[in-house]
């Protein structure tokens, strides 16, 4: 019988899936910290063993492959807020005091352009 062994601290159940069979459990110490393995076996004579060995290559490759969605930071937009928010405002508020400015200014050269027809009109 040959047999293949394997030790992992994630969810054991993932790998029951690929004929994986759970021994038992391993207290592994690093330094101050310690955590539970996983010790588990699997028959290499059993029925479909090559098959169920790439589905469970195939299917580890695929989760490495997830992505997780990280909300944006507090300060992170706060950043932006100053960063880009503020200065639009400003920009804004220059444009409309320019759009204001140059609408009082053509209104004065308007009541001008008609003092200067009507003073025209009197030498007629």
């Amino acid at each position: 019988m040959n047999i293949e062994s394997k030790c992992v601290s994630t969810e054991v159940s993932e790998y029951l899936n690929f004929g994986w069979e759970h021994t038992e459990d391993v207290e592994k110490r690093y330094g101050r910290t310690s955590h539970t393995e996983h010790v588990l076996v699997r028959d290499k004579g059993m029925p479909n063993y090559d098959l169920l060995k790439a589905y469970e290559e195939k299917y580890f490759n695929l989760k490495s492959q997830k992505r997780v969605y990280q909300e944006a930071e507090a300060s992170t937009v706060i950043l932006l807020f100053f960063i880009l928010i503020i200065p639009m405002v400003i920009y804004l508020a220059y444009k409309s005091k320019q759009k204001s400015d140059i609408a009082e200014n053509n209104l004065y050269l308007d009541k001008e352009m008609k003092k200067v027809v009507e003073e025209a009109k009197e030498l007629l």
